[in-house]
């Protein structure tokens, strides 16, 4: 299962492609609380989420994926990695609820979604939130960041 008392757990913003001239950071880490959606600290999300969203307030048209994504624990290694439906439906917890790892993912960016809205003032309709993959290890705990603008 996807516990771990010795990792943290990371939002990782993986570079993003076609930002024009837009200054984005290419990699943000949003620190989550172990099996959660719950963030640690969430001054410093805001912060770390001001650059994107600048860039998707001076660029109406754009529209943005958040795909989510996870990572096992280095002790885990008979959980399934990829894509599968198999890793998808993988008993993890989330709040302390037994689910799936499709839903931590998509939780955890859910969350990166709501802050854009709510405190972004991005539209809904503006932003993406779908499943990722899983990878072995910690580092696999971030969701990719996809700026679609039309040409």
């Amino acid at each position: 299962m996807l516990r771990s008392k010795y990792f943290r757990h990371y939002l990782l913003f993986q570079p993003i492609r076609n930002t024009q001239t837009a200054r984005i950071p290419s990699s943000l880490h949003v620190q989550f609380r172990p099996n959660s959606d719950s963030l640690v600290d969430l001054k410093d999300t805001l912060s770390k989420l001001k650059g994107l969203a600048g860039y998707m307030r001076n660029n109406s048209s754009a529209k943005l994926c958040l795909s989510g994504n996870t990572g096992t624990d280095l002790d885990d290694k008979a959980a399934p990695l990829g894509t599968s439906d198999t890793v998808l439906n993988y008993p993890a917890t989330l709040n302390g609820i037994l689910t799936s790892t499709s839903a931590l993912m998509l939780a955890r960016a859910s969350v990166i979604r709501q802050l854009l809205i709510d405190h972004y003032h991005i539209r809904p309709s503006r932003i993406n939130v779908q499943t990722g993959a899983q990878t072995f290890g910690p580092q696999g705990r971030f969701v990719g960041v996809v700026i679609r603008t039309p040409y």
